[in-house]
């Protein structure tokens, strides 16, 4: 409904999400709500009360450590005080926004990093179970090419054998 300019449904389905959200005692829908609603009073220019909505989300999304959600606070909260002349207050909260996501970005590169270990070390030891297959193979191949070796020897022995007995 906010895509469509329809702001009166918007807000009358944004309350009975609030309302869903609180009785299933689910927080971070209860901020994602917050946020919603700011964004549509931001739609209308209402900074005010935007602000308002956000500090609740963000207050919200602090408490349950939702970075998607406090650097999404952050942001908006800097654009209502910038659009407020509040430039002081809409730079510290610029500077938070910008703390949070190199946070979350720093997150994300350890996760990233921790996959590709893990995986490192996977691909690392399946080459070497591999390659410990490869040498057990091996080591059988010569194994049992001595095993017929010696016995085609001892066979020729008593060929040679059973010929001399032969020829006496």
């Amino acid at each position: 409904y906010m895509k469509l300019k329809n702001y009166e449904n918007a807000k009358m389905n944004l309350e009975q999400a609030l309302i869903l959200y609180k009785r299933n005692e689910d927080m971070t829908g209860v901020s994602l709500v917050y946020n919603d609603m700011g964004d549509l009073l931001q739609t209308k220019n209402e900074w005010e009360k935007a602000i308002v909505y956000y500090d609740s989300s963000l207050t919200i999304s602090i408490k349950n450590s939702e970075l998607n959600y406090i650097s999404y606070s952050y942001q908006s909260l800097a654009e209502s005080y910038s659009k407020l002349k509040m430039f002081e207050k809409a730079l510290d909260y610029q500077i938070k926004y910008m703390e949070t996501k190199d946070s979350m970005f720093n997150q994300d590169n350890a996760a990233q990093l921790n996959e590709m270990q893990t995986k490192y070390e996977t691909e690392k030891t399946e080459k070497e179970i591999k390659l410990s297959r490869a040498e057990s193979e091996k080591q059988s191949a010569i194994k049992n090419g001595f095993i017929i070796g010696f016995v085609l020897m001892v066979l020729l022995a008593f060929l040679i054998f059973r010929g001399y007995l032969n020829k006496q």
